[in-house]
């Protein structure tokens, strides 16, 4: 969709992602105890600021990525888009702490992975310049700080997932249709005219896909996994990226870089896992060890 700015794109996108959450949200709150107890854990000042400076961080997020890539590769924008894991240990050693030896070096080998996906794939690609990488990096400064906020919601207040993102998306798609008509001219009535008339078919599979199954899926899996940990998972999405774009002719075909990038890629990754599942059980020993003293 060229003819409409990167922030009315991210609007049509939220729109979507909270009307598919919708039905979901209704049927947490009314049918589970849980539901009606978390909607009144948002009644408090630091749940309402937390969830306002999440929408400004995850949306702001998204529509730099986007307005990023007309200046850089898709690939190179993936590549800034990923360096979440440094982010997150330079975050860590101003908080002096540090995660594990072997899940550092499962991140920087991932992180090699996805500099081979976006250098050598992308090697004959587009005319790149440094304000789109510039862009990208600072989305990825605010997809991290998304992530702390998302910490906040799924793990300290143990919040229900649709309870949580219904009304953060509904939030976010007011936030982008401001900021729309703000910064790139177009008429409220124009958006939400485009958003039903222009390419339906685009923005409900922008919608479902990269927003429900996507954004969704990955502030759950918050619940259970370590914030060090999801961040190198992510690492896997320029692969990802690299295949679908091939699939749809973006690009012409999946070359031997792709799978040498997307082999270290997931090593590393596997690294990461295998690191994190290894302090987890060391840690628990630990702590058995302290009960049984204390016993």
């Amino acid at each position: 969709i060229d003819e409409v700015g990167p922030i009315t794109k991210t609007a049509w996108r939220i729109m979507m992602t909270a009307l598919c959450l919708l039905p979901s949200f209704v049927w947490e709150v009314s049918t589970k105890s849980k539901g009606k107890e978390d909607v009144k854990k948002y009644f408090s000042k630091s749940s309402l600021h937390n969830l306002f400076l999440s929408t400004i961080t995850s949306t702001t997020d998204l529509f730099l990525w986007v307005y990023a890539m007309n200046y850089t590769s898709i690939s190179d924008s993936m590549l800034f888009q990923t360096s979440t894991p440094f982010i997150c240990i330079i975050h860590m050693l101003l908080k002096h702490q540090l995660p594990q030896p072997v899940e550092i070096l499962g991140g920087i080998i991932a992180f090699l992975g996805v500099i081979i996906l976006s250098t050598m794939v992308d090697a004959q690609g587009s005319d790149l310049k440094l304000y789109g990488d510039f862009l990208a990096l600072i989305s990825c400064i605010l997809g991290y700080c998304w992530l702390r906020y998302n910490n906040y919601f799924m793990k300290r207040l143990n919040m229900g997932i649709f309870v949580y993102y219904f009304p953060y998306s509904v939030l976010s798609a007011v936030y982008c249709v401001a900021c729309a008509c703000l910064f790139e001219g177009i008429g409220f009535w124009e958006l939400m005219s485009g958003f039903v008339m222009q390419q339906p078919l685009v923005v409900v599979m922008l919608g479902i896909g990269p927003g429900l199954f996507g954004l969704t899926l990955m502030t759950y899996c918050q619940k259970h996994v370590d914030l060090f940990v999801l961040s190198v998972v992510c690492t896997l999405e320029p692969l990802f990226a690299s295949v679908v774009a091939a699939a749809l002719g973006v690009r012409n075909e999946v070359t031997w870089w792709t799978l040498v990038g997307g082999a270290v890629l997931i090593f590393g990754n596997c690294i990461t896992m295998y690191g994190n599942q290894r302090a987890k059980k060391s840690q628990e020993q630990e702590e058995t060890l302290l009960e049984k003293e204390t016993a």
